[in-house]
């Protein structure tokens, strides 16, 4: 992804047991009206991790901090803040590949005008024989993620998806809401390099 300028991007550094490589997803936001700095963005996602998120994480699995990094790429500051936060959801983990879809939706159409986030540390519990995740669980962490881009607003973060070099898309993209996907995603490289 590029970052702009007026732009940052967020990894959540994900960790535990079940990720015996780690993983991370991301979130782009629009810091135009942010006017804090990369290390107080950071805090604020851990919170709205261990807020909103982790009670969908099984246990053993969680977050050991995370990265923020302001645009432009080649020189916008950087932070790294550590943030110990482990899931709520008791049971089982799904195997370390196994993970949540979670979908980003703008205003626009097309590939370009969407993204994606893949959350590891579903419990084995919620997923079914076919890969369906259970609907109130589901339903859950849908709030729950829409509920952290109300928050990351709020604080002046407006999330947007980042677009690649090349993309008809020339200026990151708001997103207008999340959709958790009602089947499991899987992430190979999170089990094997």
């Amino acid at each position: 992804m590029t970052i702009p300028i007026g732009y940052a991007q967020i990894n959540w550094i994900c960790s535990g047991a079940n990720l015996p490589t780690g993983a991370q997803f991301t979130l782009g936001v629009d810091i135009s009206g942010y006017a804090g700095s990369p290390a107080d963005l950071g805090a604020i996602a851990i919170i709205e991790y261990d807020d909103h998120i982790a009670p969908s994480v099984v246990d053993g699995c969680g977050i050991s901090g995370v990265l923020v990094k302001f645009g432009p790429d080649a020189t916008g500051p950087s932070a790294l803040v550590s943030g110990n936060v482990n899931g709520e959801a008791a049971g089982t983990p799904s195997p370390p590949q196994v993970s949540y879809l979670a979908l980003k939706h703008t205003a626009l159409g097309g590939r370009a005008g969407r993204g994606r986030m893949y959350i590891p540390g579903v419990p084995e519990a919620q997923v079914g024989g076919s890969g369906v995740l259970e609907g109130t669980w589901r339903a859950n962490l849908e709030t729950g993620l829409n509920t952290v881009l109300a928050e990351l607003a709020l604080a002046g973060a407006e999330p947007v998806v980042l677009h690649q070099p090349g993309s008809p898309l020339l200026v990151p993209t708001p997103i207008t809401s999340m959709t958790v996907s009602t089947r499991v995603a899987t992430q190979r490289q999170r089990l094997r390099r």
